[in-house]
């Protein structure tokens, strides 16, 4: 039914009456890569291409700072891609069809995975759960007990969000031993996810506008002032040490934060703040919301980015 609808969105170009004029559009992106994964479908580079070909025809592009900085007049649609984790794919498969379009983009990374090299946990237990021999997930059984009743229901993409919802409860020590042990389980990876090293991030063109994503993509919708200070300066250790940029964006990881993290950040020198949210904007903000774009179809994609879904903001 939805596969239905989505298509006849797409094929009735109902982008032009559902995208309202006077509102900016921030599109929350995170893997864009070739090969299908069931369990956290990444974006394929021929989709994305068709996305922002699409959209140019509805809106421009521009980059967050200037959505940030400036209200958006009221006769245009304003379009923003983000992308969230800093994965190496983005290098790879991403930035190549976004520079075909000749438009900006923001890459918001993760300050302990770009000095190690390797991905979010999350990532890294989609990854292994995918290599898993014909995707039998009955080792999660013995790992994850409790588990049980999640990983057999559903799509794969259902169960593999419902595994790492209940991994995400684990201490980070006891997740990463339980992916270890998925991993070892599956067939050898010989293209594992990974991050971006600070040498790729420094060499990125000037149109890929770089923030911080947290320090280490842990939530901080329960953390304290403390806490997340504690979390910032990790991030602000990579962009001033590592990177030799100032750190200017910044977009809370799973969307989760205090109003007291907005007012620390904006003490801290923070000029563009990125939230999840799942709404429109109308810009000249240092606070935007964002629209997650995921999914499989393309006309999921484009219903999700200019806001069908949602409700309009006046943030």
């Amino acid at each position: 039914m939805k596969s239905a609808a989505y298509g006849a969105f797409s094929s009735a170009h109902l982008e032009f009456f559902a995208a309202r004029r006077g509102t900016g559009h921030v599109l929350n992106l995170h893997r864009v890569h070739p090969d299908a994964s069931p369990f956290w479908p990444p974006i394929h580079p021929d989709q994305l291409d068709w996305l922002i070909g699409r959209l140019k025809h509805v809106g421009s592009f521009v980059d967050v700072k200037e959505l940030a900085s400036i209200p958006v007049p009221a006769t245009e649609r304003i379009f923003v891609l983000s992308f969230d984790d800093g994965y190496a794919d983005f290098l790879q498969y991403a930035l190549p069809v976004i520079e075909s379009h000749g438009v900006p983009s923001n890459l918001n990374i993760v300050a302990q995975p770009t000095l190690t090299g390797l991905p979010i946990w999350s990532a890294r237990l989609y990854d292994a759960l995918s290599h898993l021999e014909g995707g039998d997930l009955d080792v999660i059984d013995g790992l994850l007990p409790a588990a049980q009743s999640l990983s057999h229901r559903g799509s794969l993409e259902h169960m593999g969000f419902a595994i790492s919802n209940h991994v995400r409860q684990l201490p980070i020590n006891e997740r990463l031993a339980v992916i270890e042990k998925i991993e070892e389980a599956g067939r050898p990876n010989l293209d594992p996810v990974r991050a971006l090293t600070v040498p790729e991030i420094t060499a990125l063109a000037p149109s890929v506008h770089v923030g911080a994503h947290g320090g280490t993509h842990e939530s901080m919708a329960q953390a304290s002032v403390s806490e997340f200070e504690a979390d910032f300066k990790m991030c602000r250790d990579l962009f001033e040490n590592h990177l030799g940029r100032p750190l200017v964006t910044y977009a809370f990881p799973l969307g989760g934060y205090r109003t007291e993290h907005l007012d620390f950040l904006r003490a801290s020198g923070v000029e563009q703040i990125l939230l999840v949210g799942e709404e429109t904007t109308k810009g000249g903000s240092p606070v935007l919301p964002r629209l997650t774009i995921g999914g499989t179809l393309r006309g999921q994609f484009l219903a999700k980015s200019v806001g069908v879904t949602r409700r309009p903001a006046d943030v």
